[in-house]
């Protein structure tokens, strides 16, 4: 899902479950550079909410 101070804002709202329940699969994510396309070892997984 997240972490840091917005999970922990989450968490104090009392909203986790409901953005757990909207949360979808991210199978990877690249931070693209205008140099170089891709910046290596950019690629990560996790998930998201729309």
């Amino acid at each position: 899902m997240f972490f840091g101070p917005g999970y922990d804002a989450a968490e104090a709202m009392g909203v986790l479950p409901w953005l757990t329940e909207l949360s979808y699969a991210v199978s990877e994510a690249l931070c693209v550079t205008s140099r170089a396309g891709a910046a290596p070892g950019s690629g990560t997984t996790g998930s998201a909410v729309s």
